[in-house]
């Protein structure tokens, strides 16, 4: 897929209709780590609060956060092959967390596999701590990192 880089990169909540691009996109992403990826992450995208990446008109990403109180979770995040290292998920990640922030959220965290480089790469790059790695956390043989960031949440 060639990605246009021509006009801004939009962020808006998930529609019925991005849901085929949820399920495809979650399935290529996380199918090493889910034999259910595809299943797996729409359910994470409509038990959360889904937001989609687009550009021209055209989905680029997604990123699902489930909230609990003050504090959240990044249950998944994925950029199509096409528009990674082009910075969809670093304002995926900035969106998620001014949202967060505004709606007094703390604190968030997130687990990924440690052999995930880019992605630890990226999330050590907009501030994330790693706070743990949890051996066969996926499918019972694949190591994850448990990272946090600290937020700063609008007063209420």
């Amino acid at each position: 897929m060639q990605v246009p880089s021509r006009g801004p990169l939009h962020l808006r909540r998930r529609r019925a209709a991005d849901d085929g691009f949820i399920a495809q996109l979650g399935d290529e992403a996380f199918a090493e780590y889910d034999p259910r990826a595809a299943q797996t992450t729409l359910r994470l995208a409509h038990a959360g609060t889904t937001w989609v990446a687009s550009r021209d008109n055209q989905l680029l990403g997604f990123a699902v956060v489930q909230v609990h109180r003050d504090q959240a979770e990044l249950c998944a995040i994925a950029v199509a092959p096409g528009a990674r290292g082009s910075g969809v998920g670093t304002q995926l990640i900035q969106g998620v967390v001014r949202a967060l922030e505004t709606a007094g959220v703390a604190r968030l965290t997130l687990h990924t596999a440690q052999a995930n480089l880019s992605g630890l790469d990226l999330f050590l790059k907009l501030g994330f701590r790693v706070n743990a790695r949890i051996p066969r956390f996926y499918r019972g043989m694949f190591e994850a990192c448990a990272m946090s960031k600290t937020l700063n949440p609008a007063p209420r």
